[in-house]
């Protein structure tokens, strides 16, 4: 029995799971491709994220606030690494449920993956001020996204 398997680069038909995937029909035109290539270089990987307290901590002793009702942002210039960084603090006291929280990281991740080539260096934190207060997820995207739109605003993008 064939399964077929689609991505977003080409159909694949797997025989089984032993034998190598044959290409059955590719997708993408040579419009697509270039849109492709530029995904590939905004990547959200480890280095793109603040994983230390003391990164952390730099962020929060000196930076410069952008809040909204229920999330602040907090900018600082940086100085160690040639790229934007990423850090996000969502608490459980404001979401309870694990997966509205992991929809607000993973939106806030997005649109940073999408921005950062375009932002100066800098570490930016996204922090959950209270509970939201309309939990829908196109209220969400809204604040988030007017958020990130002010950021690029006080950087000059």
């Amino acid at each position: 029995m064939a399964f077929v398997h689609a991505c977003p680069q080409r159909v694949v038909e797997l025989s089984s799971r032993l034998e190598e995937p044959k290409v059955v029909q590719d997708c993408q035109s040579d419009a697509d491709s270039e849109d492709v290539s530029s995904l590939v270089q905004e990547k959200f990987t480890r280095q793109h994220r603040l994983t230390t307290a003391s990164q952390f901590k730099a962020v929060f002793d000196s930076s410069v606030r952008i809040s909204s009702g229920t999330f602040v942002v907090l900018l600082k210039p940086n100085q160690d690494v040639d790229l934007s960084r990423l850090g996000l603090a969502i608490a459980k006291r404001f979401v309870e449920r694990a997966v509205d929280r992991n929809l607000i990281r993973r939106y806030i991740r997005e649109c940073f993956r999408k921005r950062y080539t375009r932002l100066p260096t800098m570490d930016i934190v996204f922090l959950l001020r209270k509970k939201p207060d309309d939990m829908g997820k196109q209220n969400l995207r809204n604040e988030i996204h007017d958020l990130w739109k002010r950021v690029e605003k006080r950087c000059n993008v």
